[in-house]
């Protein structure tokens, strides 16, 4: 474990109290924890040996304090180290959930001081299934900022538009959570990029729909429309597609596999 000083080596003492699941986060502020500590609260949220520690240890949970103390601190500049630790560290002892959970919210917390990190960390197009997951969470932060902060809305569909233009270069997944995002705030802008992705099968249709559904959504076609061009068979009586029953929702629904009802979040699985 790395040396810690000062007021950031109180973190590793709090352990889950404040509860460390109760959405009233500590005021890390009220510890004496200033932007001068950012370097540090980074270097113990990126912090190996403390992802690996038992849970039952108190510095087991100081990676998340350093989470929220970021947010808190609105340090732009940890959201990169922050997704990249998702990728390195987001298969041990479940570490995932928490990431899924929380870096959302630090995201949206930091705001508008979050975005360009969030920008360079989709722009490098990484393909591996650890990115992915990060990527997940990169675009439900976007999303969730823009809805928050309607001013940065332009500036977050920009984003979505421009990774949508490498959609070769992206898991489609990936590209279909952008699509989402994009459809959510019926950005019709985005409507050409949006059909050459999916005319390059780069977009999976099960996270927000095919392209027939994404025009009924943006209103550049009817479903009268859709199914006179696509010599589309009404289903029989009783039945429902699910791609076009189901409203893009943001990311209330994760991809990453669902949480056993035993494992809420005030507890981190440790094998």
């Amino acid at each position: 474990m790395k040396n810690y000083s000062g007021a950031v080596a109180q973190l590793l003492t709090l352990g889950s109290d404040p509860p460390i699941a109760s959405e009233d986060w500590a005021d890390y502020a009220a510890l004496g924890i200033t932007a001068v500590d950012i370097p540090s609260l980074i270097d113990m949220a990126t912090d190996a040996d403390l992802y690996l520690s038992e849970q039952t240890a108190p510095e087991g949970w100081a990676t998340v304090h350093a989470w929220r103390a970021l947010a808190q601190l609105k340090a732009g500049e940890a959201v990169e180290p922050l997704l990249q630790a998702y990728e390195q560290f987001g298969e041990q002892n479940d570490w995932w959930e928490w990431f899924s959970d929380q870096l959302p919210e630090v995201l949206l917390l930091m705001g508008k001081a979050a975005i360009p990190g969030i920008r360079d960390h989709l722009s490098r197009r990484s393909q591996s299934k650890e990115a992915e997951y990060s990527e997940f969470v990169a675009v439900e932060a976007l999303e969730d900022i823009a809805t928050a902060h309607p001013d940065l809305k332009t500036q977050c569909i920009e984003i979505c538009i421009e990774e949508l233009q490498y959609a070769s270069k992206h898991d489609p997944a990936v590209n279909g959570f952008l699509v989402g995002v994009l459809t959510s705030f019926k950005a019709v802008e985005a409507a050409s990029v949006i059909e050459r992705a999916f005319a390059g099968g780069y977009v999976d249709p099960s996270i927000s729909g095919d392209w027939d559904d994404i025009q009924v959504e943006l209103g550049l076609k009817s479903w009268a429309e859709v199914r006179s061009q696509s010599g589309f068979v009404e289903p029989a009586r009783g039945f429902r597609s699910p791609a076009r029953s189901t409203e893009f929702k943001g990311f209330s629904q994760k991809l990453s596999n669902p949480k056993p009802p035993s494992q809420g979040k005030n507890r981190k699985k440790k094998k």
